[in-house]
């Protein structure tokens, strides 16, 4: 007797197949741009959290400035007020000196911020003027809400101005403060 074959079937058979093939390729191409887009997300929130943790160091530096010009003037003062009682130029310009040191350090805490970016002096225990130099560590970080971090730091250099010129107000601030290296 003949085997008689029912191809009636068989074309579903194949369409199924098919199908399931497409719906796996799309599924996997769904799951690669998902990974895309969430590595494009990481990536952009990172570079957000870099930028925003060196504006954290662009106000410190600021900050410092202004701090700056606050120990200029009373340190002039106070050498102005030594000068109404003594005629001693030289001992006037070391009383300016050791009154803008003095200043500095004692408000320096004052420039950094706790809030988001947090900035902070890394070298807190070894401020010391050299050289008549006093070089600043800032870190400043940030952080996202999803827990995304930036560190940045830099050297910050603070010289001491010149008496004659704080006095006689030709003292050029890009001289006194400046960034001396950052690290990412």
């Amino acid at each position: 007797m003949p085997v008689v074959y029912d191809k009636r079937g068989s074309v579903m058979v194949l369409v199924v197949v098919i199908i399931a093939a497409v719906t796996v390729i799309v599924s996997l191409m769904l799951s690669v741009a998902m990974g895309q887009l969430k590595i494009r997300k990481s990536n952009s929130e990172l570079r957000k959290a870099f930028y925003l943790s060196e504006d954290g160091l662009n106000r410190t530096y600021s900050n410092i400035y202004e701090l700056i010009c606050d120990a200029s003037e009373k340190s002039l003062s106070m050498a102005d007020e030594y000068l109404t009682d003594n005629s001693d130029d030289e001992t006037a310009e070391e009383v300016f000196e050791n009154s803008y040191k003095r200043y500095m350090l004692d408000n320096i805490f004052r420039c950094v911020s706790g809030q988001n970016p947090r900035t902070e002096i890394a070298n807190r225990k070894n401020l010391t003027f050299m050289d008549g130099k006093l070089t600043i560590r800032v870190s400043s970080v940030y952080i996202f809400e999803s827990g995304t971090e930036k560190r940045t730091s830099a050297d910050i250099i603070v010289c001491i101005p010149s008496y004659a010129e704080v006095r006689s107000g030709t003292a050029e601030s890009e001289r006194q403060l400046y960034y001396a290296g950052f690290s990412l």
